[in-house]
């Protein structure tokens, strides 16, 4: 997922490393900012469970993950031209 979203912004990766628990992107157009994310999650699958425009937070609902036990959940913060994203991932079924 976070790949799709990195290509489909008009963006710069600020900080994608192995063990970074963040996705800090740089935009350089931020009109209408939050409405394009919640198209681009839209289009893969994702529910908006959260969203506060003053704020310019949202939250996803849990998405399983295709071919995979596992559920995600993203949050997404912007601050002026930077847009954070964290996720919390869920184990599902029996181990």
């Amino acid at each position: 997922m976070k790949y799709i979203i990195l290509f489909l912004l008009p963006s710069v990766a600020l900080s994608q490393q192995k063990k970074d628990t963040k996705i800090s992107v740089a935009i350089a157009d931020t009109t209408n900012i939050l409405n394009k994310i919640s198209a681009v999650l839209f289009e893969n699958g994702y529910t908006i469970e959260e969203k506060n425009d003053q704020l310019k937070h949202f939250v996803t609902k849990r998405k399983t993950l295709k071919q995979s036990s596992t559920d995600l959940v993203l949050r997404i913060l912007v601050k002026d031209s930077i847009v954070v994203m964290t996720g919390v991932m869920y184990s599902i079924g029996n181990f």
